[in-house]
């Protein structure tokens, strides 16, 4: 039996990770019947993946929309992932810092695909 379910957008892409794509799969999930339990966002519901902050274009009014979400008896979790894309922010900090692992011997991070 589901007690606690995690629910989760399929996102494949940014564009399809949006505050209202939240509001409306909680509200499906109750018209359907289904208890409440947690809706996962997965790393889409960033700017960028790595710069750990909310992109405010899809999600203009998240603050609210999390309002709503818990009074429907919904918990939200944010995924994060140890990775920084090289198109973030963060990717030029954390290489200006010295943060990142590099290639064996070198200053240049390791990158993966």
């Amino acid at each position: 039996m589901l007690v606690e379910p995690v629910w989760e957008i399929s996102a494949n892409n940014f564009d399809q990770m949006t505050e209202v794509e939240v509001a409306n799969l909680t509200e499906e999930v109750i018209s359907l019947g289904y208890p409440a339990g947690q809706v996962l966002l997965n790393e889409l519901w960033q700017t960028s993946i790595g710069d750990l902050t909310l992109d405010e274009t899809r999600f203009p009014t998240f603050k609210d929309t999390v309002d709503i979400i818990h009074r429907r008896g919904f918990r939200v979790t944010l995924t994060v992932l140890p990775f920084v894309s090289t198109e973030s922010a963060s990717f030029y900090e954390t290489v200006r810092d010295g943060l990142l692992v590099n290639e064996r011997g070198g200053e240049i991070p390791a990158l993966t695909r």
